[in-house]
């Protein structure tokens, strides 16, 4: 008679024991910032993507605000994620003090993830660092970096990339380095383009 006051049983509730030997019951969310595959009609999904260049839009403003003028472009890793990849110039005529001369950064959201920090110097493009933020590991933005660095190295005509030599950073290790076509010279490694 009172059915509707019985709870319905999730189909995403897992149960499992806990260290007193009780069952416990968790519900298994996907991982935040992963798409989701669901049916909708095409009026949810014009909706749903307004709502994603809106959201966008007001992340491009809030790094506008904190960040030196630069070029975006949207990239996406194999699991579907959306990232800004920036592009921030100062080795022109009209230089700040205090600022790299080429930086290369990938945002989610507002979030900087990993950079780049470089000096254009004859014909080469040298690395000053580089970093991928604890957590994101494993997320393939080294790699997008690196090549983004390698366009803008041939754009401005240099010959080589110069990193210094790897740090202790688990997506910079020295297997990276060698998989992406680097060798070490000196203390330096170094990919001719």
């Amino acid at each position: 008679m009172f059915n509707f006051f019985k709870k319905n049983k999730d189909k995403d509730t897992a149960k499992e024991e806990n260290n007193n030997g009780d069952l416990t019951t968790t519900a298994e969310q996907p991982e935040w910032g992963v798409p989701v595959k669901r049916k909708m009609s095409r009026k949810e999904e014009a909706a749903e993507a307004a709502e994603a260049v809106q959201v966008e839009r007001r992340n491009r403003e809030r790094r506008d605000m904190y960040r030196l003028p630069g070029t975006e472009q949207i990239i996406s890793d194999p699991a579907g994620r959306h990232f800004a990849l920036r592009v921030e110039d100062n080795s022109g005529p009209q230089t700040i003090e205090g600022h790299p001369p080429l930086s290369l950064m990938v945002f989610w959201g507002a979030r900087e993830l990993a950079h780049i920090n470089a000096e254009i110097l004859d014909n080469r493009i040298k690395v000053l660092n580089y970093k991928t933020e604890r957590g994101y590991e494993g997320w393939s933005l080294p790699a997008q970096l690196l090549t983004e660095a390698e366009k803008i190295a041939r754009s401005k005509g240099a010959k080589e990339v110069c990193f210094p030599g790897p740090a202790n950073l688990p997506d910079w290790d020295e297997a990276f380095f060698t998989q992406s076509g680097f060798q070490l010279r000196n203390d330096e490694l170094v990919k001719t383009l």
